[in-house]
């Protein structure tokens, strides 16, 4: 399994709150996701509210676009981070991983 998040929004971050676009690629098959997460409590890490959107082939009527005040809420995946920009939300780091999973087999 192979992943990359590109985070965006420097005041969301500030504030304890991620937006990322996440490409991950399993198996020859590669998917892409637009996602946000409010306030997580740290010792409760699977908590918060968390918003994904699949958009492999693009995006249709996106809650994330409309609640971040974007004017297209229809878009192809490779205008999205664009449509970021426009609303005056820059990335501000990329996370990347290759994951090699060691697979045991028991007599």
């Amino acid at each position: 399994m192979v992943w990359a998040s590109g985070f965006y929004g420097e005041e969301f971050f500030k504030a304890g709150k991620l937006l990322r676009m996440s490409k991950t690629a399993v198996d020859g098959r590669t998917e892409y996701y637009m996602g946000g997460k409010a306030r997580i409590p740290a010792l409760l890490p699977t908590s918060g509210r968390n918003t994904t959107e699949v958009v492999t082939n693009g995006v249709t009527d996106s809650r994330i676009l409309e609640k971040l005040g974007s004017q297209n809420t229809t878009l192809s995946r490779n205008k999205i981070s664009a449509e970021f920009e426009k609303t005056g939300i820059s990335k501000i780091y990329v996370l990347a991983r290759r994951r090699l999973f060691r697979q045991t087999i028991n007599p």
